[in-house]
């Protein structure tokens, strides 16, 4: 167990469930394809859950809680219902709190999606990517446009209101006309929340063993990125961080939480937790995470303690994320004032919008926010 102060009040919570159908190329987030392992695993999980409780419980007053993998969909509705339950033996929710799962729509099916809506899980986020058969290929999918449509379907017909969906941009097999059509598809469906990332290379995949080139151009990257801003404003989801989109209302709490550093608790494999100042995350590798829980109820790797300076710029970062943008009051005044006097310099002066108590990327400083980050953390 991590070092830090087991009084710490978490109203958000993470599981991690690490399984997939497969392993897409591109994704670096910890998942196995090993379903001999799900029995174990849910023991394993389940043992976590309830260790946690007894440290800093009861979990009381929760907002949030996000279910993510891997696609947790793929596990076995008996699995599925085992760990929920114990989630609702030690967790109690505020009115009207979020509870959020991840799917991929191959693993979608009216009989799972009822397991989670009876749980209380009320928002669905759907990993579908792209609405072209070719750009799935691309990205190592195993699902189809047409399954992409139908696992909407299913989810409204299984009662989700609230319908997420991912979807990817700046593949090297991608055309802005395509783009477009992915585009225009999603919001055909009349989704409320729609994230849309550019393609980035992580070290550890087989997209960056292979050598080959992925992406596209920085610029047609920008530029696809301007087409969504645009269209999604015009129809009626606005951006409230860079990669996200939602219809008023329906902006993912759990991730504003995580983007504003209030304190969250992770659950299952590489699962990473946060009170502040200090991070602790999990054993990165099934069995040694099912190992490390069996002896002492906890699957804790590493953690570390950030600086003063560490945090201010993590605030930095993920205020400039948002398009409420980083708050004064956020930031030491001494601090706020180098920003402030940074952000009104000549280098900045159309990238950044200033008043007296916020600094905002403009729609220009959008396309160039890891550079204008860097700057304002000088």
């Amino acid at each position: 167990m991590p070092l830090h102060n087991p009084k710490t009040a978490f109203k958000h919570l993470y599981l991690h469930l690490p399984f997939c159908e497969s392993l897409c190329p591109y994704c670096d987030f910890y998942s196995v394809t090993d379903t001999e392992g799900m029995t174990r695993f849910t023991r394993s999980i389940v043992q976590e859950i309830d260790t946690a409780a007894i440290r800093y419980g009861p979990f009381c007053d929760v907002e949030t809680m996000f279910i993510g993998g891997g696609t947790p969909t793929f596990l076995p509705p008996g699995d599925l219902e085992t760990i929920l339950d114990t989630i609702h033996a030690n967790v109690a929710f505020t009115p009207g709190a979020e509870i959020t799962t991840e799917a991929n729509p191959e693993s979608v099916s009216l009989e799972t999606l009822q397991i989670f809506q009876a749980a209380g899980v009320n928002r669905l986020n759907l990993g579908v990517q792209s609405f072209d058969d070719g750009e799935l290929e691309f990205l190592g999918r195993i699902h189809s446009s047409a399954r992409a449509v139908e696992a909407v379907e299913i989810a409204r017909q299984a009662g989700f209101d609230n319908v997420s969906v991912d979807l990817m941009f700046g593949m090297a097999v991608q055309t802005e006309k395509s783009w477009q059509t992915s585009l225009t598809q999603a919001l055909s469906l009349g989704v409320e929340h729609i994230s849309a990332y550019a393609l980035t290379v992580e070290g550890d995949t087989a997209f960056a063993h292979s050598g080959d080139d992925h992406c596209l151009d920085d610029d047609t990257v920008a530029q696809m990125l301007t087409m969504v801003r645009i269209y999604f404003g015009e129809k009626g989801l606005k951006p409230y961080e860079l990669s996200n989109y939602a219809r008023p209302g329906c902006e993912c709490r759990h991730n504003l939480g995580c983007w504003r550093r209030k304190p969250y608790l992770g659950f299952g494999p590489s699962a990473h937790s946060s009170s502040g100042n200090h991070r602790w995350w999990n054993v990165g590798d099934l069995n040694g995470y099912c190992s490390n829980v069996a002896e002492t109820g906890s699957a804790t790797a590493s953690e570390e303690i950030l600086g003063d300076s560490e945090v201010e710029d993590e605030l930095i970062m993920l205020g400039l994320r948002l398009s409420e943008g980083l708050s004064a009051t956020n930031l030491p005044q001494a601090r706020w004032q180098r920003v402030e006097e940074l952000a009104r310099g000549s280098a900045l002066r159309s990238l950044v919008d200033v008043d007296m108590s916020r600094v905002r990327l403009t729609e220009q400083g959008v396309l160039l926010a890891d550079a204008v980050t860097y700057r304002l953390m000088a």
